[in-house]
């Protein structure tokens, strides 16, 4: 059987650029062929390791592939903080809307419940007569406010009719602008004027006796 020849330096080629050739063998080969062939095989072995490039080449790869990871994953943590925020900015746009809904049945609950305080004291003050015998409820102003709560300027609480005659022209003032706020008062007889606004007060707070 004719011996194999062995592949001839080429460029490229695993260990023929690395490991010198040896001669053609004789047919049949001879002792030296044999020898030259065992040495060409350890050569072959030995060139398998790594040129000191290799580690330098790989660590560039490695580096590159690193760093095409780090960029995607900061890209993929931007885009995540991005959704983040513009979720967490929706939960609040949602939770915005539900408290100014809260805040607007609140407050339409507050009127409904000031209607009712001022309804229900003003019946009570109209079965007292002119409250002689019994003090009248105090009525709440439409806005809800109590009368008594003025800074400080508290006008007399009219827990009957004679407390109404009796007020000073600032708290009969006060208290029309409370009850009526869009009430002007434009008499030039300040008597007549006085009578007017202690009778609106009256039916302000459900009393229609006279003393």
């Amino acid at each position: 059987m004719a011996p194999v020849p062995l592949p001839a330096r080429t460029a490229g080629l695993p260990f023929t650029d690395k490991v010198n050739l040896p001669a053609v063998p004789n047919d049949p080969p001879s002792t030296k062929d044999v020898l030259d062939a065992i040495a060409y095989g350890q050569q072959a072995e030995v060139s398998k390791t790594a040129p000191p490039w290799f580690a330098r080449a790989m660590e560039d790869q490695v580096k590159k592939i690193i760093e095409k990871v780090n960029d995607n994953t900061s890209k993929k943590v931007s885009e995540l903080r991005t959704e983040l925020v513009g979720k967490i900015d929706a939960v609040r746009g949602d939770i915005d809307a539900v408290r100014g809904e809260l805040k607007a049945r609140l407050d339409a609950l507050a009127r409904q419940v000031n209607i009712l305080r001022i309804v229900t004291a003003k019946s009570y003050n109209g079965s007292l007569g002119n409250g002689a015998a019994s003090n009248f409820q105090i009525v709440p102003f439409p806005n809800g406010r109590n009368p008594a709560d003025n800074d400080n300027k508290t006008p007399t609480p009219l827990i009957h009719l004679k407390a109404i005659t009796e007020l000073s022209w600032a708290e009969l003032r006060e208290y029309c602008r409370g009850h009526y706020p869009a009430k002007e008062y434009h008499r030039e007889d300040r008597a007549a004027e006085r009578a007017e606004r202690e009778d609106d007060i009256r039916r302000a707070i459900g009393c229609s006796t006279i003393l």
